[in-house]
């Protein structure tokens, strides 16, 4: 009998150079994989974000439904526990939000006399600037941007301020309000004429500890560049505005380091230098005139509440008008209505009653 043998065919192994060529081609998958989730983990976040800065511009609109009026960003509680302008009042707005985010125990605690420590603490009445005080310290995620990594600060902290329009000057007198919400006045939703979906009234500002040319207030013991605001640009290190000069100092707090704190450079905001801008006090003080700018660590530009309730994202490109423009004076904020935004696209934003609907988007 004959017996048949199947030829045997010789395997080949891959080569060196063929290995090398699929590793190589997984990684670039791999790779590629983890780019598409760390995109789509950003694109989370800054929806989140946005999500919960719409919640506290909605909060204000049921302020005003209850009440008939929008409170100042700074003041104090009367004996109803109703947020009011007040002359030495300083509490942020967002304590006065609470009943209207679902944040009432914690409003509670501040309405309630206390002692913790051996210090004993009025009902109402604890200055926002009062760094023993609990509540104070308490860090809430509804005033959180997700996306944040917030440097040191003995206070809870803010991602979402409230915007003055185009003033840097005056900050805290009794003149009409150049921006949707005033520091020392009741305002109202009817009263912004150029359209509430036209005029931004919160946005974002950074507090992240990477990126400090976004979140470090600078003093600078002057008012000079309120008159140029392109001075502010021999603040940077280098062409790419990446770092400060060495011989730069700083304010003691730092953008949202309270949201407690109605001052400026805590919770409030101005449409003058672009997204992502720099942030420049006149002096050291909490209640201080200066540029303080929106900013935040999402790609390429910032959330932003309008006063219709919506929200929208703007670039930090946007159209700031004259590099070396100057802000309005104390003078001319005086009877500042009908008067244009000096700062382009963005400036019109932030005004209220500017008649410059032509220059907004």
């Amino acid at each position: 009998m004959t017996v048949h043998h199947m030829p045997v065919r010789n395997r080949k192994a891959f080569t060196l150079v063929e290995l090398l060529v699929v590793i190589g081609v997984i990684g670039i998958l791999i790779g590629l994989m983890l780019l598409a989730v760390r995109r789509s983990g950003g694109a989370a976040r800054r929806t989140d974000c946005s999500n919960r800065l719409r919640q506290i511009a909605m909060s204000i609109h049921n302020y005003q439904d209850a009440y008939k009026h929008i409170p100042p960003t700074a003041g104090h509680f009367d004996h109803l526990g109703r947020f009011v302008a007040s002359a030495d009042g300083e509490t942020s707005l967002l304590v006065g939000l609470m009943p209207f985010m679902e944040l009432n125990p914690i409003l509670d605690e501040i309405n309630t006399a206390a002692e913790y420590d051996g210090i004993k603490y009025p009902a109402m009445t604890v200055s926002p600037a009062d760094a023993n005080y609990p509540v104070w310290q308490k860090r809430i995620p509804h005033f959180e941007c997700p996306n944040t990594r917030p440097p040191k600060s003995t206070f809870g902290g803010t991602n979402f301020v409230f915007s003055i329009g185009d003033t840097a000057r005056d900050l805290y007198g009794t003149r009409p309000s150049r921006g949707a919400l005033s520091t020392t006045q009741t305002t109202t939703l009817e009263g912004i004429s150029d359209g509430t979906s036209n005029t931004l009234m919160m946005f974002e500002v950074c507090r992240d500890k990477s990126k400090p040319t976004r979140w470090k207030i600078v003093n600078n013991n002057g008012t000079q560049f309120l008159d140029d605001v392109s001075r502010l640009d021999r603040l940077y290190d280098n062409p790419k505005k990446t770092g400060f000069a060495p011989s730069v100092q700083f304010t003691a707090n730092q953008r949202g380091h309270s949201w407690a704190d109605g001052m400026a450079g805590a919770t409030l905001g101005n449409t003058i230098l672009p997204p992502n801008g720099l942030n420049c006090s006149v002096n050291s003080q909490r209640k201080s005139d200066g540029i303080f700018s929106a900013g935040s660590t999402h790609t390429g530009g910032i959330n932003a509440a309008h006063a219709d309730g919506s929200c929208h994202f703007y670039t930090e490109t946007i159209d700031i008008g004259v590099a070396n423009a100057g802000t309005l004076t104390t003078e001319q904020l005086k009877d500042s209505a009908g008067i244009p935004s000096l700062h382009g696209v963005w400036g019109a934003l932030g005004s209220a009653n500017g008649n410059d609907l032509g220059n907004d988007l």
